[in-house]
């Protein structure tokens, strides 16, 4: 990959994942992944421009539901402060948790809303990674649909 100067500018060039879904290839730099489990709810994962998993949702009975919770995702991650444990924070903000079985994170939204809580992560400095990858690709992320 080289970088590009625009304006005495120079621009870091964004990295792309090449995803096979269905025989059907995609290019992009971070993807929100749609599907839908056994029993017809749907769900995302959210992959990293490594193709890594860095968040599986909840199941959403409507589809509605779940494209609203990808819309917030888009608009609030980018702004979120990351907190440890400090509930007197203005939204939108990623929370980082601990308990027994690991660390995870949690967005809240712009009205204080919860927007999603990761899976577990073995130590706080992945669960950490997963919030600024969150932060700096989730704007521009690509939508794959294979609930369709």
């Amino acid at each position: 990959m080289t970088s590009t100067v625009t304006n005495g500018t120079i621009s870091k060039p964004k990295k792309f994942i090449k995803l096979e879904i269905l025989g059907v290839n995609y290019l992009s730099h971070a993807v929100f992944e749609i599907k839908k489990n056994a029993v017809g709810r749907y769900y995302f994962v959210f992959k990293s421009d490594d193709n890594h998993n860095l968040v599986v949702t909840q199941s959403f009975l409507k589809r509605s539901e779940m494209e609203k919770c990808i819309s917030e995702i888009r608009e609030t991650a980018t702004v979120a402060e990351i907190c440890e444990r400090n509930l007197s924070s203005k939204p939108p903000f990623f929370q980082l948790n601990e308990d027994a079985n690991g660390w995870s994170c949690s967005l809240m939204g712009f009205s204080g809303n919860l927007v999603f809580i990761s899976e577990k992560y073995k130590t706080k400095q992945e669960c950490i990674g997963t919030m600024n990858t969150m932060k700096e690709l989730s704007a521009d992320a690509g939508i794959v649909d294979t609930a369709i």
